[in-house]
């Protein structure tokens, strides 16, 4: 018998001036993999989506985050363990889009 999978959702929230998402199979690992402690989903600061552009992103790459600016159309792009940090301790995520 096949180990059963628990489905993947896409979750996004804003961290700073930056849209984040992430595809995970809970709140919970959502909210570990953006290296928040606040249940953002308690409070209305973070969301399932099911938007299909959104979700390709989240989905071709489960665990790992994606941001970009707030309000901009622009591609999302993965977020390194340096940029998270830095997110949680107040500076946002940098604005290099050169990675």
């Amino acid at each position: 018998m096949a180990a059963s999978r628990t489905p993947l959702k896409v979750f996004v929230t804003q961290i700073g001036l930056h849209e984040v998402i992430v595809a995970a199979p809970s709140q919970r690992e959502a909210l570990k993999a953006w290296g928040v402690t606040r249940n953002l989903f308690a409070t209305g600061r973070a969301h399932d989506t099911r938007d299909r552009a959104v979700c390709a992103v989240a989905l071709a790459a489960p665990g790992q985050v994606f941001a970009r600016k707030h309000g901009s159309d622009k591609a999302f792009r993965a977020v390194s363990a340096n940029d998270k940090a830095a997110a949680r301790e107040g500076d946002g995520l940098s604005d290099d889009t050169s990675k």
